[in-house]
């Protein structure tokens, strides 16, 4: 809160917005995650208010859409590599030359999932 009141200027023409993660408080891990709760986001919302009252600031979930002119904007506060090598059956081969990145987004693009590996956590109505 404090960095973000020192620039007026980023203060006057942002509009912040604050997207859970893995190791944040509230939520039990089931996706979409739930915003932060306001009695964690309170303070931090109350001090950027008090420097200037109109202020954008905005805690949603996670994964959330913004809408950004005719761009819609995915964000999703995950490490999902980690939990896709978790997740593999084979183990990728450390001196090949592939690129574990440009693979997981391969998969992404292909299933049009943000989440390919299994996972119980998933709150079944949102799933989309």
């Amino acid at each position: 809160g404090d960095i973000i009141c020192e620039h007026d200027n980023l203060l006057r023409h942002s509009h912040f917005v604050f997207i859970p993660g893995p190791n944040d408080p509230g939520g039990s891990g089931i996706l979409p995650r739930a915003p932060i709760p306001s009695c964690f986001s309170k303070h931090l919302s109350d001090k950027i208010l008090a420097v200037n009252a109109d202020a954008r600031i905005t805690f949603t979930t996670n994964p959330t859409r913004i809408m950004f002119y005719s761009q819609t904007l995915v964000f999703f506060r995950e490490n999902l590599l980690q939990k896709m090598l978790q997740h593999s059956v084979i183990s990728p081969d450390e001196d090949s030359e592939t690129d574990l990145t440009e693979q997981l987004v391969r998969t992404i693009i292909e299933q049009s999932h943000l989440c390919p590996y299994p996972t119980r956590n998933l709150f079944s109505t949102y799933d989309s």
